[in-house]
């Protein structure tokens, strides 16, 4: 699998004919995706056409069970703020578990947190990674919104399962 971020809570990832989008800055990048989560209902990103219509793409932004071509994504709403329905996503892709927690400002209910727990890689914002998310065991941890490139950024991760040290939580920062 391959992740790249390209700023703000937008994330790419790619594992063969496989493309999952997280928060897209822009309709230009929905082409080959197969996915698209969203984590802010209403998205930033408006869709002005059906994207079902070409066959092939699945937009989530809201709470449910979903699976499109192997990809397994449950999604839970965290709540409301100033009308915005917040959303975070755990789901399956190339045998990794990914979780998704956007924009998330504060801490989980503890029965959410279970559903997150032990996840191979987490995508979430930068502010909390010393916090609790450490708690959910994640082997690696990709802050978002952190504010722009360190000497320690990469520009995309490159990860199979085997990559995987469980028990052990890295962070990685991804340039945009």
């Amino acid at each position: 699998m391959v992740i790249t971020y390209h700023g703000e809570t937008y994330f790419k990832l790619q594992a063969g004919d496989l493309i999952v989008l997280v928060d897209p800055a822009n309709q230009r990048s929905f082409k080959g995706a197969n996915l698209i989560l969203n984590t802010l209902k209403p998205a930033p990103t408006v869709v002005g056409v059906d994207i079902m219509a070409d066959g092939g793409t699945l937009w989530i932004d809201h709470q449910g069970e979903y699976e499109i071509k192997g990809i397994e994504v449950r999604s839970w709403s965290v709540g409301n703020d100033r009308g915005v329905e917040k959303t975070v996503y755990r789901f399956i892709m190339d045998n990794l578990a990914i979780v998704v927690l956007g924009r998330v400002e504060r801490q989980l209910s503890e029965n959410l947190q279970e559903h997150l727990h032990g996840a191979d890689i987490i995508l979430g914002p930068a502010v909390k990674t010393g916090g609790w998310v450490r708690q959910l065991k994640p082997a690696i941890i990709i802050p978002v919104l952190s504010g722009g490139k360190t000497s320690q950024s990469l520009g995309k991760l490159v990860i199979k399962k085997k990559d995987i040290i469980p028990g052990k939580t890295k962070i990685v920062c991804l340039s945009s």
